[in-house]
């Protein structure tokens, strides 16, 4: 859903935000404009990821688990 949404979005060649047919985002993603790829672990529940990509430079984009989540700490995260 969402994270396919933004791997579209940013038509990236690879899928910057992991899909599956079960929920796989298990921790917020901030997507953020810098000038080569880098993910950094903000903590335990935030990751940042800097693309060097079009979109980004004017805003930030979040992906987080889903709302419905099947695994009870995904709903906690979100």
């Amino acid at each position: 859903g969402k994270s396919q949404f933004i791997n579209t979005l940013l038509g990236e060649k690879e899928e910057i935000c992991p899909t599956g047919v079960l929920p796989t985002t298990d921790v917020i993603q901030i997507l953020k404009y810098g000038t080569k790829r880098k993910d950094i672990i903000e903590s335990e529940h935030i990751k940042s990821i800097y693309l060097p990509n079009e979109w980004l430079r004017q805003t930030n984009i979040v992906d987080t688990p889903g709302t419905n989540a099947v695994l009870q700490t995904h709903q906690q995260i979100t």
